[in-house]
């Protein structure tokens, strides 16, 4: 399914993604130690109210000017709550040079129904 971003600043078509991760997969990471960067592009309330432990707080409206605070050199797994805003920090990270960058399938919303159930 596509996807259309109505934001003025990053108003663009996003095109279905092989660059996913899903609840379950990004969990196995997790719990084998994986060097893997979290990025939250959601709101300061949002990340307030639920997210995942050991994420950084980058909402998507601050990243193109933070982006550099993020190591290129590893891997970059990026939700939001059901994955739209990632999709796009994905694609604008990809055009800013960074390599592994995967979008996390659904959101935290699916994150909470697969894996941690609050």
């Amino acid at each position: 399914m596509s996807k259309f971003i109505n934001n003025p600043n990053l108003q663009m078509f996003i095109p279905p993604s092989s660059d996913e991760i899903t609840p379950r997969e990004l969990s196995a990471k997790l719990q084998s130690g994986a060097q893997i960067t979290l990025l939250d592009v959601r709101e300061p309330s949002e990340y307030a109210s639920c997210k995942i432990d050991g994420a950084l707080l980058i909402p998507l409206g601050e990243l193109e000017h933070t982006y550099s605070r993020l190591n290129p050199s590893e891997e970059i797994i990026v939700y939001c709550k059901v994955g739209v805003r990632s999709a796009a920090a994905v694609q604008l990270l990809i055009q800013k040079g960074y390599k592994n960058v995967k979008n996390l399938a659904g959101g935290i919303i699916r994150w909470i129904d697969e894996v941690n159930w609050m």
